[in-house]
């Protein structure tokens, strides 16, 4: 069982997968010959030197060249590891040829932190007629300077890169924002409610459990990175296949419940969001396969057990006099004493704060529609119709939304600036710094504590002043 699970972190499994989807890594002079018409079969690796360093200072190098067969690469790289297959955990590799990120860490940090400050960037090759070509460039944290990478990718197949891409939107911060509070205005608040109560329970212990187990992400080579944006996390389990599991699935679970929805549509819906967010995670190169698949798992397994209690906790953080100390003192220790502490500094723990935080804002503010008045207990019938939306609700809906995003990303900017500012003067520094572990987990705290209240409280009383709000909106407490 240990075998096959260690086979499951295989990164050469992955690149396969991403080869039989079309993407394949190009030598720059290659793309340059005005012969080649198609995408070269095989993956071309520049020269490259690896350097292992671990936690106590020693350091172990691998080199990989051209004329080297694949079994000795795979020896020097194969899960992250170095040749003497030490234990990964802790282990900082760092590749010379692109002076960048190695499987996860950088070897500029001795801590176990990463210099994710990356971007991918698709454009065509101007010798070739239908092959896109990725060309990566990373941004230097330490001289806040660009390098350009030697990595040169081909996508035979554009729309899986876009589907790819979708998916990886589906588990990132942006779709947090911005889709599920639509559902909260324009569709059903307490059906949101209780899904987020899920997606934060598996999104805090998927960010623990990457500082926890502190593996590194599958190496490139061989793998072809085609996201950089969560380098600066450790790779085990993958978070997006854990939300991308379990809020289609809770959807899918109350959608049901609450309307008469036909099953068969409702239930593929949830799995082609599932499979879509999960599969782009190896298609983009940023997990193995075990990891994904720890991820859907652990999420099933948190679907079960704590789905059918979901509508006792939204009552009860809406009606208990005490509930917002309750959920601020809980959240405060989570994000802090409980922690798990890992080898080095990542932004696991930062996102882990701010998907805290943000639930806790949101419980906050229907706390307060409840307490004010706002919103009112009233028994709701089971299995309502749907109707087909209509002009007016479509016109309303995209009003909320503009507005509402509006008000949330303008909360966003000014916030951070006040609490960045506000707790380096607290903590007793001579200039606002972002990075000082007490600064980032307050000002993070602050912030999205800030954003979750905005949208269940301070946007829907908005709309309805302005004379645009859902009528039910505040009819749904149960």
């Amino acid at each position: 069982m240990a075998s096959f699970l260690t086979d499951l972190t295989d990164p050469q499994l992955v690149a396969r997968f991403q080869r039989w989807c079309g993407v394949e890594l190009v030598d720059e002079d290659d793309c340059q010959n005005d012969k080649n018409d198609q995408c070269p079969a095989n993956h071309l690796r520049p020269t490259a030197t690896t350097t292992a360093l671990r936690h106590d200072g020693k350091s172990i190098t691998t080199s990989n060249n051209n004329n080297n067969d694949d079994d000795d690469y795979k020896t020097s790289l194969l899960n992250g590891r170095v040749a003497d297959h030490e234990k990964l955990n802790g282990f900082v590799l760092h590749d010379h040829r692109n002076k960048g990120v190695n499987g996860l860490v950088s070897a500029k940090s001795l801590n176990g932190g990463v210099s994710g400050n990356e971007s991918v960037e698709i454009q065509h090759c101007h010798t070739r007629k239908n092959a896109p070509v990725a060309f990566s460039e990373s941004a230097d944290p330490h001289s806040y300077t660009k390098q350009k990478k030697a990595t040169r990718v081909c996508i035979r197949y554009p729309v899986l890169l876009y589907w790819a891409r979708v998916g990886a939107f589906l588990g990132n911060e942006e779709f947090y924002l911005t889709g599920l509070p639509f559902l909260l205005w324009s569709v059903d608040s307490a059906m949101l409610r209780q899904t987020v109560v899920v997606w934060w329970l598996v999104m805090y212990l998927g960010q623990a459990g990457k500082d926890y187990f502190a593996w590194p992400r599958p190496p490139c080579p061989p793998v072809v990175r085609l996201e950089t944006t969560h380098l600066a996390e450790y790779s085990m389990p993958s978070t997006h296949a854990m939300a991308g599991t379990a809020i289609p699935l809770l959807l899918a679970k109350l959608l049901l419940e609450r309307y008469q929805l036909p099953v068969v549509p409702v239930v593929c819906v949830a799995f082609l969001w599932c499979f879509t967010t999960c599969l782009s995670r190896l298609y983009l190169g940023v997990h193995s396969i075990l990891d994904v698949l720890s991820g859907f798992l652990v999420s099933l397994v948190l679907y079960f057990l704590v789905s059918p209690l979901t509508a006792g906790y939204d009552l009860y953080q809406q009606t208990h006099p005490l509930a917002p100390l309750v959920l601020v003192l809980t959240s405060l220790a989570l994000c802090t004493i409980c922690y798990p502490s890992g080898p080095g500094k990542t932004s696991a723990k930062g996102d882990a704060i701010t998907t805290t935080s943000v639930v806790v804002g949101l419980g906050v503010g229907v706390w307060l529609n409840f307490q004010l008045g706002f919103s009112q207990v009233v028994p709701r019938p089971v299995n309502l119709p749907v109707s087909p939306p209509t002009l007016s609700w479509v016109g309303v809906s995209l009003l909320q939304f503009v507005v509402g995003v509006a008000v949330v990303y303008l909360l966003k900017v000014v916030m951070k600036r006040l609490t960045v500012s506000f707790f380096s003067w607290f903590f007793g520094l001579d200039r606002p710094d972002a990075q000082h572990p007490g600064v980032m987990v307050g000002a993070t705290y602050t912030t999205y504590l800030c954003l979750g209240l905005a949208i269940s409280f301070l946007d829907p009383l908005l709309f309805h002043m302005l004379g645009f709000g859902r009528p039910g909106f505040y009819l749904e407490v149960l």
